[in-house]
């Protein structure tokens, strides 16, 4: 079954990272919403959701605008929500530990999907002046084309890098995580992960009140992760 789901959630994945900036952008390519999606795929809605809050915690600062190239939050989201799913030792049976072991596994991957957006925005430069040198002799047709050339370009290496992903984190994870676990305070680890992010957010907006509002994001996140 991991290998069925990791086809279907790189699917997804890639289907969702489109929103970032290639087509419609309505904020589906979200953590939040990604994983939601991708936690009610693999039979753990619940799990999916926590994982979305604090890898959107993590990624809120940062948004695809212009071109600024920002961590492709949203192919992280779908190997880490998988990863995290599927290493369970049963189905449901994501630990807080487990879920912080996973993010931290693959944060560095950000790079890698950096890498492959940087690298297909300059070969959409490339599609866009070809259309540009082409569209007086061929018109509609040429723009068709380099739409359809900018769009697979944005999907198939992100579909497949996420694919890989998970059938190889999925194994690296179940054989470290038990060793790891008793001797790294993954659980711990998790609680430190939002605060992170909330802090990162409001030191970037420079919002006043921060420590005030830090320490209610405190609060909150407790109530709500410590009846996990």
């Amino acid at each position: 079954m991991t290998f069925v789901y990791a086809t279907v959630t790189a699917l997804i994945g890639g289907v969702l990272n489109l929103d970032r900036t290639a087509l419609l952008q309505i904020m589906v390519s979200r953590p939040l919403v990604a994983s939601g999606i991708i936690g009610a795929l693999i039979g753990d809605l619940h799990h999916g959701l926590v994982i979305g809050v604090l890898l959107e915690l993590l990624w809120l600062g940062e948004l695809p605008v212009g071109a600024h190239v920002t961590t492709n939050e949203t192919a992280l989201t779908a190997v880490i929500t998988a990863v995290a799913l599927l290493s369970a030792p049963s189905p449901g049976g994501v630990d807080r530990g487990l879920i912080a072991f996973v993010i931290l596994l693959f944060l560095p991957l950000g790079l890698v999907f950096r890498r492959v957006d940087e690298a297909v925005r300059r070969f959409n430069n490339r599609v866009s002046r070809e259309v540009a040198e082409s569209a007086g002799r061929e018109g509609e047709r040429a723009i068709r084309r380099g739409l359809i050339k900018g769009v697979m370009a944005f999907l198939l290496p992100n579909l497949l890098l996420i694919w890989l992903s998970i059938l190889a984190g999925v194994y690296v994870v179940r054989s470290l995580y038990p060793v790891l676990e008793g001797s790294v305070p993954f659980e711990g680890i998790f609680f430190i992960i939002p605060l992170v992010g909330i802090g990162s957010v409001l030191s970037s907006l420079k919002v006043k009140g921060y420590p005030l509002i830090f320490g209610l994001g405190v609060i909150l996140f407790s109530i709500l992760f410590l009846q996990d």
